[in-house]
Order: structure tokens, then C-alpha cells, then sequence
């Protein structure tokens, strides 16, 4: 196979693929609620309050980074597949023209477009993978700012709760009681993200959003509805988001080691929608597209590169 052919197959795929990472990036496509704020948020507003305020601005410059990476990817997902689109469409056009035996007299000139279309590909689609990883990996699902012209905050109104993995929002820690020498076994019941201080460690990232108990499961929706059919009687679970009850639960309740009338775990209200799995298909999916366009890249320019070399070669330059 000889390389021309390969660079026109290169270039081909670039263009191919960006137009599969248009069709599902999480951006274009307004996949995680938020797109639209991210591409009209100030996040400028939140800079020249960090100036202004003399106080603790911690929490304000964790959001004005937030804000500043979210509009980057926002702007970047688009303008990096566009190009890569463009400049794609002109180096398998010309590829083509060569392979079949035409345009001998500019073929050093499509080597250098094609050595530059690929580095600047390249470099674009490196730039926005590296924001879009970042957010899907660290970043919590769903948070917003809100700026007004006396606050900025977050609103965690759409945030996801994280769970454990079979679906439970409590789960039952037996731990001795120092002020109960008679019932050795009273404990407490504990979240997931119990021990975790990072901020918001009680609210899932992008990339949990796959993950089964977030999503509607049969088998958890079954579960918790058995759990909601029980009779009312002092064995009844109590409600996962009354946390007065909750408290005060075990303390009326001994812990029965194989199970009986005892709730080892209070299991939260089942998704009964896949919107969360869909999100994270998506952009898991255009992150992995947009990794394979990195690769085309790399692959015109090289054969850019040698295509203008064996030219020049060939020519006696």
C-alpha cells in the first residue's frame, strides 16, 4: 500500500469521524442539561469578584475555574471538529487527485498542508480531550452556578446523589456503644460517602453516571417497592430521606446478625429513566471517537511529512 493511498485513507477517517463525534458530543448535541448555560455563563463576573472581595474567595475561585474549563470544552467541541472536518476534506481531496496520477506539479505543497492540517488537528483534538476528561472524570454531575448581581453559588437542584452499589442510600455499621453496656451491638446507619470530605463527596461525577443504581434496574425497582409494601409495624423500614427517623432508628431496633426484622439497608427511590446511562454513553463514546481522531492526525501529518520528503527526493531537491 503505497503512501499516498494511506494518506488519503487517514485523511478520510478524520473527516468520518469528527462527523460521529458531531452527532453524539455531549456539547453539540445538549446531552447534559447544561450545555447551554456553559456556552453563555460569565465566568469573568466571578474573576473580578475574586479581585474585589478581601474575605476567603476558596469556593469562588474553585467556580471560576469550573466555569472557565466548562466553556472551554463547550467552544473547543465545537470549533475542533469543524476543523478537523475542513482541513480533513482538503487532504483527502487532494490525495485522491494524486492517487489517481494527477497534480504532479503541486504534490510537495500537499505535503506541507497536510503536515500542518494534521499537527493543527492534532493539537485542537489533544486540547479538547484533555477538558473533556477532565470534567467527565472529576467533576460533578449536573452542578450549576448561579451568578446574580448580589451571589454566585452553586445549584445542586440537578445533582445526583451518590448510592452503593445495589442501590442503597443507608447501610447498617454495627459498632460498640459505649454507653450501652446492655445491647453490645447497637451501631449506626452510614452513606456511602461517610468518610469522604472532599467537596461535594455526596454527589456522583460524569462518569458514574453509567453505573446501574443510578439508572432504572428491574431488580432494584422490585426491591424497593417489596420494601414499600411492608406493613406498618415497628419492623417497617423507615423512609430514606427521613433523617430524623433514621437517627433514631436503630436505637429502638436490636441488630438481628442473620437478618430477621432488621433493615441492613434503607434503599433510596429507583431511577425509573436511563437519561443518566444515555449522557454517559455519549460522552464516553465521543471521548473515545475523539482519541481515534488524535490518531488520524498524527497519521496525516507523518504522511504529510513523508509525502513531501519522497517528492522532494524524487525530484532532486
Amino acid at each position: 500500500m503505497n503512501k499516498t493511498l494511506l494518506f488519503l485513507i487517514l485523511a478520510t477517517c478524520t473527516v468520518i469521524i469528527s462527523v460521529a463525534v458531531i452527532s453524539i458530543a455531549p456539547n453539540i448535541n445538549n446531552v447534559h442539561k447544561r450545555s447551554q448555560a456553559w456556552a453563555t455563563q460569565n465566568c469573568e463576573i466571578i474573576a473580578d469578584r475574586i479581585k474585589l472581595l478581601k474575605d476567603d474567595i476558596t469556593t469562588l475561585k474553585k467556580m471560576k475555574n469550573l466555569c472557565y474549563r466548562e466553556k472551554a470544552m463547550h467552544n473547543m467541541e465545537y470549533a475542533t471538529f469543524i476543523i478537523n472536518i475542513i482541513l480533513g476534506f482538503v487532504c483527502a481531496d487532494l490525495a485522491l487527485i494524486h492517487y489517481l496520477g494527477y497534480g504532479k506539479d503541486f504534490e510537495i505543497k500537499t505535503g506541507v498542508i497536510g503536515f500542518i492540517a494534521g499537527v493543527v488537528g492534532f493539537i485542537l483534538t489533544l486540547v479538547y480531550v484533555c477538558y473533556s476528561g477532565y470534567i467527565f472524570t472529576n467533576d460533578v454531575a449536573f452542578l450549576d452556578i448561579t451568578i446574580s448581581s448580589t451571589n454566585i453559588n452553586y445549584d445542586d437542584d440537578d445533582t445526583v446523589e451518590r448510592l452503593y452499589s445495589n442501590g442503597a442510600r443507608y447501610k447498617w455499621k454495627s459498632e460498640e456503644d459505649p454507653n450501652d453496656s446492655n445491647n453490645k451491638d447497637y451501631g449506626k446507619y452510614i452513606t456511602e460517602y461517610e468518610n469522604d470530605r472532599e467537596d461535594y463527596s455526596n454527589k456522583i461525577r460524569y462518569k458514574d453516571l453509567g453505573k446501574k443504581q443510578y439508572n432504572y434496574n428491574s431488580k432494584y425497582y422490585k426491591k424497593y417497592k417489596n420494601y414499600n409494601d411492608k406493613e406498618e409495624d415497628e419492623n417497617k423500614c423507615p423512609d430514606p430521606y427521613d433523617a430524623d427517623h433514621i437517627t433514631t432508628f436503630p436505637k429502638t431496633q436490636k441488630h438481628n446478625k442473620n437478618g430477621d426484622d432488621f433493615c441492613e439497608y434503607i434503599y433510596a427511590k429507583p431511577e425509573e429513566e436511563i437519561e443518566n446511562k444515555k449522557v454517559f454513553d455519549k460522552w464516553l463514546s465521543s471521548l473515545i471517537l475523539a482519541c481515534v481522531v488524535l490518531l488520524t492526525n498524527l497519521g496525516v501529518a507523518v504522511f504529510g511529512l513523508l509525502h513531501c520528503a519522497n517528492f522532494g527526493v524524487s525530484s532532486g531537491i
